[in-house]
């Protein structure tokens, strides 16, 4: 899973040219109530929502990534402050610029 982890943070920091940005884990991975059919939640947080087509590309390249779990990547400037509330009370930081 470490390998996973450092993997997703090398193509997310290939895409994205920003100066402040976080990657992190979300869910049932981040707060240990996975099991082998969960997916892998993967949040960003930056200043500003990212480009759809930085999105886009981040996630072609995760998909031709060789796992069973899929792999959800969500734009935290783009969630409902619900939603968001409720996914950072239990998050895994990945990386921080």
């Amino acid at each position: 899973m470490d390998e996973l982890k450092k993997k997703i943070v090398e193509i997310i920091k290939r895409q994205l040219n920003l100066p402040h940005y976080k990657v992190f884990l979300f869910g049932s991975q981040a707060n240990k109530k996975a099991d082998e059919r969960s997916d892998l939640d993967i949040g960003i947080e930056a200043s500003s929502p990212l480009p759809p087509h930085v999105l886009a590309k981040i996630r072609e390249e995760l998909d031709q990534l060789p796992v069973i779990q899929k792999i959800d990547l969500v734009d935290f400037n783009l969630v409902s402050s619900d939603f968001k509330e409720v996914a950072l009370q239990s998050i895994e930081v990945l990386y921080e610029k």
